[in-house]
């Protein structure tokens, strides 16, 4: 919006109309700062109005985390969203608890490396699966046995360090959103495996595995417009594609 472009113009308000939610953009497209945001959409009782009210109420401690801060808490709400959804049937229960599985992977490695207090965690991090409940008792202790014990309840933690190569840390968050795109054409693979296409938990993994297929076309044309370095790219998301 810097450039002076139209804020309508950038969004394509088809699915809104058609789900009956336009309403949501229009009383957004107004707001005057992210507060006056977070009022809108609490007022309206869409998710990410906790999810933006956690952000204000956190990111004065932690403003060098801002970008980092929105975009969790966001996908938080978004999973914690879905998991009400997890009653319905049990493959979509499954989906939702390799998704939660995963989101806290990203939370816990992260949050080790920068340092981040076991107190922001407990803000970031969704409360539930294996992941959280192995990773919060030991989170003061070493990477390598955190790695270890999370490992041991989510296999895609190995899955993870051989992409990557390595089990230093640094290279394992370096590598988390690359592996974004291996993890869920596996969960794909796995729901239909495991409970057939025609289930309302692979149907959700196809749709999750194709939204990150996207996310991951998009970055590799910002990557090709900036000009990273091809050997550089083709390091980090050869071997996830």
């Amino acid at each position: 919006m810097e450039g002076g472009g139209s804020l309508e113009g950038l969004i394509n308000v088809t699915v809104e109309e058609e789900l009956g939610r336009r309403h949501v953009l229009a009383a957004i497209m107004s707001v005057r700062d992210v507060e006056d945001l977070r009022n809108k959409l609490m007022e309206l009782q869409h998710p990410a109005g906790p999810a933006l009210d956690i952000f204000l109420r956190i990111s004065k401690q932690y403003p060098q985390y801002n970008v980092m801060l929105i975009d969790t808490l966001i996908d938080k709400a978004f999973i914690e969203y879905l998991m009400r959804l997890a009653r319905i049937d049990y493959s979509v229960n499954r989906f939702i608890k390799e998704l939660v599985d995963f989101y806290n992977l990203n939370v816990i490695l992260r949050s080790k490396l920068w340092g981040i207090s076991q107190e922001l965690i407990n803000e970031l991090a969704i409360r539930s699966g294996a992941v959280f409940s192995t990773a919060v008792k030991i989170y003061g202790e070493s990477p390598t046995r955190i790695l270890e014990e999370m490992a041991s309840v989510f296999p895609s933690v190995d899955q993870l360090i051989k992409v990557a190569g390595s089990s230093d840390l640094r290279l394992l968050v370096q590598y988390l959103g690359p592996f974004s795109y291996r993890f869920a054409k596996d969960l794909e693979d796995s729901m239909i495996s495991l409970f057939t296409e025609f289930s309302p938990g692979a149907a959700l993994a196809a749709v999750h595995f194709k939204f990150i297929e996207s996310d991951l076309v998009i970055t590799l044309l910002n990557a090709f417009l900036e000009g990273i370095p091809r050997d550089f790219v083709v390091k980090l998301y050869g071997p996830v594609i």
